[in-house]
């Protein structure tokens, strides 16, 4: 069913006599430390959030939204580009990337949804469909499933053990982080804003170099060792 006549669909069967998700009861309360721990991933990086959703129950589907929007835009309804989308019905549940987006920008949008899923999803709902759109990103609800998101990509200790527990980073610094974690620079400061990691810049004093406060484990934490752990996944693209 295409997703434009599942937007229908949705509007008059909700309520009616259907199976409640299976998935949504099971990931409903969860926090992204318990996903971490029930996927065997604490202490990996970069996370793996296509093996949370292999183990969740949870199919990802790379998805054009541009027909979408502008049926939306015909209709009045539009509230610019769609970012992602969360389908619920019966026992399934998928979560649908922008096709073409960025490799964080993916990361995060499933990441993101994975978090409405445990955080604002009612369990005994029938049929549950709900869009990402980038001009509700300041909502409380968004901002809260933002805040889940990027500490399930980018975890406190993970985070604190290879920057040795520093309470500051160089500005310089931060986008290898970022490239450690596969997020945005924008994410990892505001990850590091909410763990209270003070981001400095001492560009302007030329008589210093940059001390790079990264531990290096030789991969030993590396995300592919939680993957060998919890088993093989069907190939889900660059996550």
């Amino acid at each position: 069913m295409k997703l434009e006549k599942s937007i229908d669909h949705n509007r008059k069967t909700r309520g009616g006599e259907r199976e409640m998700c299976q998935k949504i009861r099971e990931l409903h309360g969860m926090t992204h430390m318990d996903l971490l721990r029930k996927t065997n991933q604490l202490g990996a990086f970069p996370i793996d959030v296509a093996q949370i959703c292999y183990e969740m129950g949870i199919r990802l589907m790379p998805f054009d939204f541009a027909p979408i929007e502008a049926k939306m835009q015909e209709t009045g309804d539009s509230k610019g580009a769609i970012m992602g989308a969360i389908v619920a019905k019966g026992n399934d549940l998928a979560i649908l990337y922008q096709k073409g987006d960025t490799v964080h920008g993916r990361r995060f949008t499933v990441a993101h949804e994975i978090a409405h899923s445990c955080l604002h999803m009612d369990p005994t709902e029938k049929i549950h469909m709900e869009f990402r759109m980038a001009c509700e990103q300041e909502s409380p609800k968004e901002r809260e499933a933002n805040a889940f998101a990027r500490g399930l990509l980018i975890p406190s200790e993970t985070l604190r053990m290879i920057t040795n527990g520093a309470t500051r980073v160089d500005a310089r610094e931060v986008p290898m982080l970022a490239e450690k974690f596969m997020v945005s620079e924008s994410t990892m400061r505001a990850r590091l804003g909410e763990l209270e990691i003070e981001v400095t810049d001492t560009s302007a004093d030329s008589g210093l170099e940059t001390k790079l406060l990264f531990t290096d484990f030789g991969g030993a934490y590396s995300a592919s060792g939680a993957r060998a752990a919890s088993g093989s996944k069907p190939n889900f693209g660059a996550f």
